[in-house]
């Protein structure tokens, strides 16, 4: 479900006619999120994914302002702890690379790193999942 159409309902003052955005959902059946913030100690950041785009783009819980220095510091390392592989690219843009079907990291609109593969799907090709452990390292030297 989208928030658009609430938001668009707030703004023009339509506040009585929230039944028209749909079925109201229980609060009890919520289920409450477990998201582990992303911790940096130096130059290592520990985080997860918190989520797959409709692209197959895997969001991290790493907000761009906690490693600021991410398109700035000589190489990153990123690690998907689940079977050890590493991503060393970094892309401000999706075209600013090759179409070479290799993982990159790159910041998203909503201001957090993500990992992605040009004109592929980063969750199917690299088997990583919502909840995956990443470990992030950003080299200077």
């Amino acid at each position: 479900m989208t928030f658009a159409p609430v938001g668009a309902y707030l703004a023009r003052g339509l506040t009585n006619t929230f039944h028209e955005l749909g079925t109201p959902v229980d609060p009890t059946s919520l289920q409450r999120l477990n998201v582990t913030l992303a911790t940096r100690q130096g130059m290592n950041v520990d985080a997860h994914i918190v989520h797959i785009d409709n692209f197959g783009n895997l969001i991290t819980g790493i907000p761009l302002t906690l490693v600021p220095d991410l398109f700035t510091a000589a190489k990153i390392r990123l690690v998907l702890s689940k079977d050890g592989v590493v991503i060393e690219q970094r892309r401000r843009f999706f075209a600013d690379g090759p179409n070479d079907g290799q993982p990159f990291m790159y910041g998203d609109s909503s201001g957090y790193a993500g990992i992605a593969i040009r004109d592929g799907n980063a969750a199917q090709t690299l088997g990583i999942g919502v909840g995956a452990n990443i470990a992030l390292t950003v080299i200077e030297k």
